[in-house]
């Protein structure tokens, strides 16, 4: 307020007419009465803080499994990966009403829908190693991100009748829940660990941490994780029974929770194009390379046929062997070879 009144005095001398400026006190009387209290924070602090004034509809509240929330988050803090510094993603759902993180995927790069499917998966199955949380949501919440809105999503959460609730573009606040997870983590986490980008640095300072003192990308994820499990295990957020932690505030919810069995989990994160290949004694023949797998032996006839997803090879689904090898459900043949 004193800088606006300096700068319309300052016209006005130069004008010649210095006396028709009011006083100071006169000035921030009529701005009291003229502008809103979120204006006048907003003409201070920006729209971040106009909006804190803004009143919201608040939803009724529902029982567990009702919604998940869906979002992305660029995670500020540089992990070492293969000797380069790369900022993660993590896409995760959130229960709206206890507030359980369900499931959750990490990327090194920018997310596709191959991450949206790893942490549908993780979030809708409940047997080791996921659970105790999860089961079929009754809607997921999202907002207009391509990932959560292609077609494979949709194909594969419509096989279970799961809704998808396209929410509007650049509307947070219409699902809270995720967006307070996201800067949750950020306040609670992040901040402490090495590579945070939005430490405050000198100006003209600023010289990043170099890649031997960072994370490696599998101990960010461990970490990360780690955080996840203490969220729903010992953690009271705000707005929840203080003498509850989200743990047993699930638990404790009467409403049922509708379990998806195993076999059908299996190929959730794969994705199919609708046609068959067959089964010769080579494998399957796929963009000319040749892929077996354990479960082809004894049925290499030209008559057998497999559906694609049993090929595509998705990080978001791999299946390991007792040596730590891991595998898509099929493997190239001539990578088994090497190895």
């Amino acid at each position: 307020m004193a800088a606006v009144y300096r700068e319309l005095l300052a016209e006005a001398v130069k004008a010649g007419v210095a006396d028709s400026v009011p006083p100071v006190r006169t000035l921030q009387r009529a701005v009291r009465q003229d502008l809103s209290a979120g204006e006048r924070a907003g003409l201070k602090g920006g729209e971040a803080a106009r909006r804190r004034y803004d009143v919201f509809g608040k939803r009724p509240r529902t029982h567990r499994n009702a919604c998940w929330e869906g979002d992305h988050k660029r995670v500020p803090v540089r992990v070492a990966l293969d000797g380069v510094a790369v900022c993660p993603w993590v896409t995760w759902f959130i229960d709206v009403a206890t507030k359980v993180v369900v499931g959750v995927a990490v990327t090194p790069h920018q997310p596709a829908r191959d991450a949206v499917l790893a942490a549908l998966r993780t979030g809708i199955s409940r047997t080791d190693p996921y659970g105790p949380f999860g089961g079929l949501p009754g809607v997921v919440r999202v907002d207009r991100g391509k990932e959560f809105l292609c077609r494979t999503v949709e194909r594969a959460l419509g096989a279970f009748a799961v809704p998808v609730d396209d929410l509007p573009a650049y509307k947070p606040y219409r699902k809270g829940t995720v967006e307070a997870l996201n800067g949750a983590v950020e306040e609670m986490l992040l901040v402490s660990l090495p590579g945070y980008t939005h430490r405050a640095r000198p100006v003209e300072a600023f010289h990043p941490d170099p890649v031997e003192n960072l994370l490696s990308y599998p101990d960010f994820v461990k970490v990360l994780l780690d955080w996840v499990a203490w969220w729903n295990t010992e953690h009271h957020p705000a707005g929840m029974d203080a003498a509850l932690t989200l743990l047993a505030a699930c638990e404790a919810d009467p409403a049922p929770v509708e379990d998806v069995a195993e076999e059908r989990l299996a190929f959730f994160a794969l994705e199919d194009d609708g046609r068959v290949r067959k089964i010769t004694t080579n494998g399957i023949s796929w963009r000319r390379r040749a892929y077996i797998a354990p479960w082809m032996a004894g049925h290499g006839e030209p008559n057998r046929a497999a559906p694609l997803g049993f090929i595509r090879d998705f990080a978001a689904s791999p299946i390991g062997d007792a040596a730590g090898q891991w595998y898509s459900p099929s493997v190239p043949e001539s990578i088994r070879k090497k190895e």
